[in-house]
């Protein structure tokens, strides 16, 4: 099998055998489940030609497959199970059915958004099915491309980036895209994951960030013993009171348009999500809406996720502190997609493009990047017991004595 390299916690290569296109694969005349017979009969209803073959491209949460069809159309299916009738996994579907069908007839050519071709909710299930984009993963990808077409990747995600931040969406709050029930488009709390969910829209950026630091403690108190959980809140607490005391919001007062409304892809942060083209690096589409948000623009704006080496993804903070006594506390297995000093080489170019096409977001680029790396410590993702690694980023920030 083909390999990639990466770059590990020690700044040092790797290579390391990339994930599958397909878990498994299936072909006409070969054995179907149940679910999936019934699935593909009924595709066969919807599309007008019965499937041929399908590959399995994820299940962790929901499924997700990419079918073709007699009559040699491809597209992706994506099946999302509803637990025990769960109406917020309803809304968090149709949810992401809205925001693509949004975003899609106004995408540029180069940059396409998945359009949606059909949806549809019984009690257990959502059922949607998208276009196929063209193109290949960034963890796939990026690592085998030509200096020139590694440029290109970073322009094109800008310019994929600078028409997410132009993009009209409903605004003056925080939440995510709903329908309104009208043919017209709304906002709902924001969704995450269950559990990083809020059940409120917010007037404010300070309500936000105060409800994603509770969310953060309670998810933590669920999954830490009590002397870890003690010293998470203690750093919780240095957090709460850098925003309390304006630190944390510091530079976006009387600026509005660090605070005006704009919408996010919520996982751009992971390389799974945005497509390449393997040969020139151009960004060829942007895929899994389901976690998105309408935010204040100092938190949209945002590097590529395969140039980001600050935050929590900083090396400096990948091992917790020398004097931590939490026994599970242990060095992150993380790896980045490329080297560091090649990053901040993109990393300028990025900056230098953004800031000639659209100065107010090079503005929300470089004033909202504390705030947001101070935010994606708080991810259920980000491996942190204790948030000590959190604490070492607050001291190395704002300095030792937050609280």
């Amino acid at each position: 099998m083909k390999t990639i390299t990466l770059w590990n916690s020690k700044g040092e290569p790797e290579r390391i055998e990339p994930p599958p296109y397909s878990w498994s694969d299936w072909h006409v005349g070969e054995p179907l489940s149940p679910r999936d017979s019934a699935i593909f009969s009924g595709m066969k209803t919807l599309l007008g030609s019965s499937v041929q073959s399908s590959k399995l491209l994820a299940e962790n949460v929901n499924i997700t497959k990419e079918i073709s069809l007699s009559n040699s159309r491809v597209f992706i299916l994506r099946v999302v199970p509803f637990y025990d009738g769960s109406e917020w996994e309803k809304r968090k579907f149709e949810s992401e059915v809205e925001v693509m069908s949004l975003l899609a007839p106004h995408s540029p050519d180069s940059i396409a958004v998945p359009k949606v071709y059909h949806s549809t909710t019984t009690k257990d299930y959502g059922y949607m099915v998208i276009e196929k984009l063209p193109g290949c993963i960034v963890l796939n990808c990026y690592g085998l491309l030509s200096a020139g077409a590694k440029e290109n990747a970073t322009k094109t995600f800008a310019s994929m980036m600078l028409w997410l931040f132009r993009f009209v969406v409903p605004g003056g709050k925080i939440g995510s895209i709903s329908p309104d029930g009208c043919g017209a488009s709304t906002l709902m709390p924001r969704i995450s994951i269950k559990e990083y969910s809020p059940d409120t829209i917010f007037d404010t950026l300070e309500q936000y960030i105060e409800s994603l630091v509770e969310l953060a403690r309670a998810f933590r108190l669920k999954h830490e013993d009590s002397e870890t959980y003690a010293v998470t809140c203690i750093n919780l607490d240095r957090l709460l009171h850098l925003l309390r005391n304006g630190a944390l919001l510091q530079g976006l007062e009387d600026k509005p348009h660090l605070l005006r409304s704009a919408l996010k892809h919520d996982d751009l942060l992971r390389p799974f999500n945005v497509l390449l083209d393997p040969e020139s690096g151009n960004v060829s589409g942007i895929v899994d809406w389901e976690h998105h948000s309408v935010l204040p623009a100092v938190l949209v704006a945002e590097y590529p996720c395969w140039l980001i080496y600050d935050g929590c993804f900083d090396l400096e903070f990948v091992d917790p502190p020398p004097s931590s006594k939490l026994k599970q506390n242990s060095t992150l297995q993380k790896f980045w997609v490329g080297g560091v000093e090649e990053c901040r080489h993109y990393r300028v170019l990025y900056d230098n493009f953004v800031k000639a096409k659209d100065p107010e977001y090079y503005d929300c680029l470089i004033k909202g990047r504390n705030l947001r790396a101070a935010l994606g410590w708080l991810s259920p993702a980000e491996v942190d017991p204790g948030c000590e690694r959190l604490g070492m980023w607050l001291d190395a920030t704002f300095g030792p004595k937050t609280v």
